[in-house]
């Protein structure tokens, strides 16, 4: 199975807001950031899809890399996705 999805990322006060890139743009959620003492930043959201449940987390890491991680659950999903993302050399 292949899919794919594209989406926007948008500032907001203290975070940010992920649309879906449709027309019009359509929220996924808000992410509202917070420090902690090891110098990362970290929120969490969620979102329901009908009867499914999108439970997410972001970490951005002092090293420039960043973890997104959607724990999906419901009657039509059950599945955790982690991706970490880097800058290419």
């Amino acid at each position: 199975m292949q899919a794919e999805r594209e989406y926007v990322f948008s500032n907001s006060g203290g975070g940010f807001k992920v649309f879906f890139r449709e027309d019009p743009l359509r929220l996924f959620h808000e992410i509202s950031l917070s420090a902690s003492s090891g110098g990362e930043l970290s929120g969490r959201a969620r979102h329901l899809c009908r009867h499914d449940d999108y439970q997410s987390a972001y970490m951005f890491r002092p090293d420039g890399t960043f973890v997104v991680r959607h724990v999906v659950s419901g009657p039509r999903k059950d599945y955790t996705m982690n991706t970490t993302y880097r800058r290419l050399p």
